[in-house]
């Protein structure tokens, strides 16, 4: 992987997580710095703390006024609705 380079992308919005214990954030900050990069303080791999993070993916994929509904995965979550309405096209 270290070989491969990524695509430049400058339409991209990384979420990288500082207390991800799987990646070093400052290699996937070096990797990703051609779009728009959210550095979240603390959180995991996992990013457990994901919903906190969707007001700013929606803005990103201009999706803040986007319908709240029930989803597959259970509670409401915009972003998911978005998701599955589109993939049922």
């Amino acid at each position: 992987l270290e070989n491969q380079s990524l695509p430049t992308r400058p339409n991209t919005l990384t979420l990288i997580a500082k207390g991800d214990e799987v990646l070093d954030w400052r290699e996937m900050l070096a990797r990703h710095q051609a779009g728009q990069v959210r550095l979240i303080e603390g959180s995991d791999h996992a990013l457990s703390d994901f919903e906190d993070h969707l007001p700013q993916i929606l803005e990103f994929l201009q999706l803040a006024e986007a319908p709240r509904a029930e989803w597959p995965g259970g509670g409401e979550n915009p972003l998911m609705y978005v998701l599955f309405e589109e993939a049922g096209k």
